[in-house]
């Protein structure tokens, strides 16, 4: 089955893209063909050359595509960890062949750890992508907001729709970041997808030790058992910092060319990594349950 990937990158994240795309290919069922497309926001050719040896994990199709930049810099909003490369996401219906009508899109934060088969298979002819809740922002927007790291994209629709020129029109008048505009110019058009398409680690992490009231709580803890996707998201990346999952992510470093990924001082915090994740955890659940037996005991009455 033909299976169309898009991802998109700057030179700095190239070594992460890479991962991302390793993981893919690692756990990628035989009969999967597998076709990249990324957007290229200035990939040096030695790391481009790189990209291309990930063809030996599993044989597939890697094109680079060169986004329109030009009108990206007026409204683009970076950070630390968000670069102008996000962007260019809003233009994907115009990047890709015009015989492609449907991609999933994928940030560079994450890894895949099953066939994106299922994924890529889900029926969405009646809308304009297919998507998981932001668990951090779910009740923030009155309505379902989802988190745009994973897309499963309805091209032919965008396009007869002009969607895109909707997206960058949104973007320009309201200076807010990409997943902003994708939600409200696509709003009650998304397919809400199972959260094991787009397991938001840290999030996760914070239900789980009840630092954080997420109403799908039993959706989200349900998803680990089953999951697809792991998203790193926000600042703790596993490549520069020990967070929850991030030993998953060191597995797949050592399949691509890329040699500078995670440091030696960064690896050996990964091995201590699990006692830091208990030492938590012993932490939350037992102001947890101090809080909920007090409660028991005394606000019931």
């Amino acid at each position: 089955m033909r299976i169309n990937v898009c991802l998109a990158s700057d030179n700095n994240y190239s070594k992460y893209l890479a991962v991302t795309m390793a993981s893919i290919l690692k756990n990628a069922n035989i009969d999967d063909e597998l076709f990249f497309y990324i957007l290229d926001g200035g990939i040096e050719e030695a790391n481009k050359t790189k990209i291309l040896e990930l063809n030996k994990i599993k044989k597939c199709s890697i094109s680079f595509v060169s986004p329109n930049t030009s009108n990206l810099q007026d409204f683009a909003i970076q950070t630390n960890y968000i670069s102008v490369a996000t962007y260019y996401r809003l233009q994907i219906a115009s990047l890709l062949p015009k015989d492609i009508d449907k991609v999933i899109y994928l940030d560079c934060d994450i890894l895949v750890l099953k066939s994106l088969k299922e994924l890529f298979s889900e029926d969405i002819d009646n809308y304009f992508a297919g998507a998981s809740e932001d668990v951090w922002e779910y009740n923030l927007h009155n309505m379902f907001f989802i988190n745009a790291g994973v897309l499963l994209i309805n091209l032919k629709l965008w396009r007869q729709e002009q969607i895109e020129p909707k997206l960058i029109d949104y973007a320009i008048k309201n200076k807010v970041n990409d997943q902003i505009v994708i939600n409200y110019v696509l709003k009650g058009k998304i397919k809400p997808l199972d959260l094991k398409y787009n397991l938001q680690n840290s999030a996760y992490l914070y239900v789980y030790t009840h630092r954080f009231k997420y109403d799908n709580e039993t959706a989200l803890l349900k998803s680990l058992d089953d999951v697809c996707i792991i998203h790193y998201i926000g600042q703790l990346k596993p490549w520069k910092s020990i967070t929850f999952l991030g030993d998953r992510y060191l597995k797949y470093t050592n399949l691509v060319p890329f040699k500078d990924i995670i440091s030696l001082k960064n690896r050996i915090k990964f091995f201590f990594g699990p006692l830091w994740m208990l030492r938590k955890n012993i932490k939350y659940q037992t102001k947890y349950f101090i809080k909920k037996t007090f409660n028991r005991f005394f606000r019931s009455k």
